[in-house]
Order: structure tokens, then C-alpha cells, then sequence
């Protein structure tokens, strides 16, 4: 395939790749509307640790995977094997998230 269709077919992904910047944002104004006035800097920290806390592992850890899957000895070649754990971290999240949301909405039907 010529490098011209290569560099093409990277600009749809590009566009809903891009999509992904507004979704940190959106969940921050969500998170802030939530919580009482004298909290918010407590709220805005515990993010940004989070946020520093995980870009450390991160990078460390895929590209681990991603040299152990195409190394020309792995016992099983899959380049894409970081995505795949993304993915898979990715749905720990949303299931850990569910089950918080499930929870606080158990609680206030209690106070209430």
C-alpha cells in the first residue's frame, strides 16, 4: 500500500480520536457540580494525582506488552496486545464505576 493511503486512512481515526479531549473536562464539571463549594480544590487534586499517579505505570506497562508480543521469539505474536489491555482496563473501570454509582444510589434511598 502506498505511504499516500496510509497517511490518509489516519485522519478518520485522528478526528474521533480527538473527541476523546472533552470527555476529562465534561466529567470534571460534573464531578465539581456534585460537591460543596470548600471542596472543589480537594476534588481538583485528588484528580491530578490520580491523573500523575497513572501516567507513571502506564507507558511502563504497554510498552512491556507490546515488546513481549512482537519480539520475534514471543511464543505469540500480537503486536496489538497493549490495546487489549487497555481495553481490558478500561472495562475494570467502567465495571468498578458501576458498581459505585449502583452503591451511592442505594445509599441516598435509604437516607431518604
Amino acid at each position: 500500500m502506498p505511504a499516500s493511503m496510509r497517511n490518509r486512512q489516519l485522519y478518520p481515526w485522528l478526528a474521533v480520536a480527538s473527541i476523546s479531549g472533552f470527555v476529562a473536562p465534561a466529567l470534571q464539571a460534573v464531578m465539581t457540580s456534585q460537591i460543596s463549594a470548600n471542596a472543589q480544590g480537594e476534588l481538583q487534586g485528588a484528580l491530578s494525582s490520580l491523573s500523575s499517579i497513572t501516567a507513571i505505570p502506564g507507558p511502563l506497562l504497554m510498552t512491556q506488552l507490546f515488546a513481549w508480543y512482537s519480539a520475534p521469539d514471543a511464543a505469540s505474536y500480537f503486536p496489538g496486545m497493549s490495546f487489549i489491555a487497555a481495553a481490558a482496563l478500561t472495562a475494570l473501570c467502567l465495571l468498578v464505576f458501576v458498581i459505585t454509582v449502583k452503591g451511592l444510589g442505594t445509599a441516598r434511598a435509604e437516607v431518604a
